[in-house]
């Protein structure tokens, strides 16, 4: 979710409303080409729509000349911003009568600054003396802190120069104790764009690379104008230490505070030898997240000064320069840029980033990288790309930049397929990485059926959004009636209604409502409210949803499809919903005194919900939802173990997970080669069932991290099986790992992830489950359709 600095500036930096996307182009000695994207994401070109279909190309002549020799038309050429290369493969790419994007391919210039990753840069368990040794990529010296263990109290503190990268200290602690050694690297980070001491030089590079070896008149725009990015979006984990930084966060200070000592009110920290903004401008929190140490360093002297992390608002402040400083530079590098060459400029898509989620979006559109041709990965590249794009206050063009997966024989009818779904979805751009006379040839004949249609010009489609945190049960996806469903990063959460129901709220200022569907057949729901008489409803396909006052609510028809409520702050409750909390709970009565289980607790509070339902429909219902779900879990003979509710670990730290089972995940985070180390996350519990069980994690782990985690219980070593399924939230997936048996009795699980060159992971919750195992996103196993009660303790 974006911060709160960065969702005010989104509603009060609203975009010149005067200002389109279009331009005229005029390459040297050429005639002037006008351009403009119209309303549907189109360029129109010269008066023609212009929707190029082509290969991702090196900028070498020899591959460039290839491609024009196999019919292909439009290309999108990788060259560096210094221009090396750039007057050969512009000569070879007009030679080919070929209509070309520019994209930067170069790294784009990082800041100088403290890394804040007390969650990463951390060595646990020393109690006598011990070296530590790591390389940290980049980092020229690091500040370190041997704090103890039990309260953080600083016993020790070190700068040490890390020649080529390369951390090394003898730590001797004082005591006996447990302590921790903390490390803050200085260093150069392409974590975040340098809009500071880097920024002109990168710029006017760029400018003399397209004076000097000016492009020709088939240039249709230029891509990634700062270069390759690693990261668009500032995070809690870096802060620059460049004097221009320090300018424009003293500036932001001194305007919002107006003295020092409302800034150190703020920031909950009071210290005498601060005067002045420029001293707080230095300052460089030790914290991120729920690591770290309470302290606010100055990196210049060394000094830090005490405040309670937890109170502070100088992450927010800091966030809010950074993100601003990204914003108003990416506006005068596209303008510069338009000066020499006015074409479109396009910025592949990071993460929901400031420079084009701000509402001051001064680039023409955002390019997505697609990482294959099947309609999940198509939803999950290019859905968030659409996604911001369409909120835009003006069209802005969606270029596919770079399409993976097309193989040595690509299928022309998969090949058609994801051009019509990015197509479907507002794309009017389209470049395929591709290698190969064949797959150059599949390509031409993709573009000769696509570029015939005349009609894409006037296409358009519609957004319905979802928060991330609902991302089960809403999926990207096409819906009916020329609307998709795409993600975004506005609040809002997952909505429990059972098992056949669902619905989520979106809580975007000026964009609030209820979306709620069901699985099964559609038909008459009575939907209880307390107050009716401001509710409108929508229905996505464009059916006539017919809402009916009725006592206690609204009935409506509902189906499989999203419909869109609006006007209300409450939470809709269909009528079968709360006849099956009610019922499901009465059997879980009945279950519960057969086996002789105490329900007093869960009888209590669902009772005392269903009294005050008729009062408060939606409050009363999640509360009887609660105890359906820990009464189900109590009698079920499953264990659900929360992975954050851990009873010893060297994992780096719990984080917020909106859109989790409990709203967390355990992470392991650790940003430099950290090969030989084995971390764990160690639980206990009473197994449930005597049966087989299967073992199975739902956790956000990278591909390439999945052959480091393992599962030890009862003697056994379990490893990952297989692709995730069942994907919820922030791309968190269910894994499953095998079978055990396990005897009665306090039962030991330990978690184990080995130590790779850099690992970052999430689990969510672990499950032993008795019989088949159907993850069903977040949701904990449903009792009634569990397993025998014959197998359960």
């Amino acid at each position: 979710m974006l911060g709160l600095p960065l969702l005010l500036a989104s509603v009060l930096c609203l975009p010149d409303p005067s200002q389109g996307r279009s331009g005229v182009y005029v390459a040297p000695g050429a005639e002037a080409q006008s351009w403009a994207i119209n309303s549907n994401r189109t360029v129109i070109w010269q008066g023609q729509q212009y929707v190029p279909l082509g290969a991702v190309l090196p900028g070498s002549p020899v591959e460039i000349a290839q491609a024009a020799a196999s019919g292909i038309k439009d290309v999108a050429v990788e060259l560096p911003a210094g221009g090396m290369g750039w007057e050969a493969a512009f000569q070879s790419l007009e030679a080919g009568g070929l209509r070309y994007m520019l994209t930067l391919s170069s790294l784009a210039p990082g800041p100088y600054g403290v890394a804040v990753e007390p969650q990463g840069y951390r060595f646990t368990g020393i109690t006598n003396d011990r070296h530590i040794e790591f390389t940290v990529p980049g980092a020229d010296r690091a500040l370190a802190f041997l704090v103890t263990q039990r309260d953080g109290a600083v016993q020790e503190r070190y700068s040490v120069a890390t020649p080529e990268g390369r951390f090394s200290l003898d730590v001797k602690p004082r005591t006996e104790l447990e302590h921790v050694l903390i490390v803050y690297p200085v260093l150069q980070s392409h974590k975040l764009i340098d809009c500071w001491d880097r920024f002109d030089e990168h710029r006017d590079e760029l400018l003399q690379s397209l004076r000097s070896h000016p492009p020709g008149p088939g240039l249709r725009g230029i891509v990634n104008p700062l270069g390759r990015v690693i990261r668009m979006r500032a995070q809690r984990t870096f802060v620059p230490t460049s004097g221009f930084f320090r300018m424009e966060l003293r500036a932001y200070l001194e305007l919002r505070y107006r003295t020092v000592e409302t800034v150190q009110r703020a920031w909950s920290m009071s210290a005498s030898g601060l005067s002045s903004f420029e001293d707080l401008a230095k300052l460089v929190p030790l914290w991120s997240g729920s690591r770290g140490l309470s302290l606010l360093l100055d990196p210049d002297s060394g000094k830090t000064y005490p405040c309670e992390s937890r109170r502070s608002a100088i992450w927010d402040d800091l966030e809010t320069v950074i993100n601003d400083a990204m914003v108003k530079r990416f506006s005068r590098l596209t303008q510069a840029i338009k000066k020499v060459c006015n074409v479109p400029v396009i910025q592949d898509w990071e993460g929901w980033a400031s420079p084009y989620e701000s509402g001051r979006v001064a680039m023409d559109g955002l390019g997505a990288r697609v990482d294959g041709l099947s309609p999940s990965l198509i939803a999950a590249s290019a859905g968030p790309v659409a996604s911001s794009t369409s909120r835009w206050s003006e069209s802005g063009l969606m270029v596919a930049t770079e399409v993976d997966g097309l193989g040595s024989a690509p299928d022309t009818n998969s090949l058609l397929g994801a051009v019509e779904d990015l197509l479907s979805l507002g794309f009017r751009g389209f470049y395929f990485r591709a290698s190969g006379r064949s797959v150059l040839e599949a390509i031409v004949q993709i573009a000769e059926r696509v570029q015939s249609d005349t009609s894409l010009s006037l296409r358009t489609f519609q957004a319905l959004y979802y928060p991330e945190s609902a991302a089960y049960p809403a999926v990207t996806m096409k819906l009916p009636g020329g609307y998709w469903w795409l993600p975004s990063p506005a609040p809002g959460d997952r909505i429990d209604l059972g098992r056949s129901f669902f619905a989520y709220r979106f809580a975007e200022p000026g964009n609030e409502f209820v979306a709620l569907w069901t699985r099964g057949p559609a038909g008459r729901i009575k939907l209880r409210f307390l107050d009716s008489k401001n509710l409108t409803f929508q229905a996505v396909d464009g059916t006539d949803p017919n809402p009916k006052n009725v006592r206690g609510g609204v009935e409506v028809n509902v189906g499989p499809l999203p419909l869109v409520i609006r006007g209300t702050q409450e939470i809709p409750i269909p009528e079968p919903a709360y006849q099956e909390a009610v019922a499901r709970f009465d059997a879980l009565l009945l279950a519960a005194e057969e086996r002789r289980i105490d329900d007093t607790e869960f009888r209590f509070l669902f009772r005392d919900a269903l009294n005050g339902f008729e009062r408060n429909p939606g409050g009363s219902f999640g509360i009887m939802r609660q105890q359906v779900i820990a009464l189900g879990s109590r009698l079920g003979g499953w264990n659900w173990i929360e992975a954050e509710n851990v009873r010893d670990t060297s994992f780096s730290e719990i984080v917020e997970a909106p859109g989790t089972s409990g709203r967390g995940a355990l992470s392991l985070s650790t940003p430099f080669d950290n090969r030989g180390e084995r971390y764990f996350a160690e639980y206990s519990f009473l197994p449930r069932s005597n049966a087989d069980l299967e073992v199975w994690i739902a956790a956000r782990i990278e591909p390439i991290y999945r052959k480091a985690v393992t599962l030890e219980i009862g003697g056994q070593i379990l490893r990952i099986q297989g692709d995730p399924i069942s994907y919820y939230g922030r791309q968190f997936g269910w894994y499953r790992l095998g079978l055990t048996r396990l005897e009665s009795g306090q039962t030991k699980l330990t978690l184990w992830v080995d130590g790779l060159e850099g690992i970052d992971v999430q689990i969510d919750a672990i499950v032993l489950y008795p019989g088949q195992f159907s993850p069903i996103g977040p949701m904990p196993p449903d009792f009634a359709v569990g397993p025998s009660l014959l197998s359960v303790r």
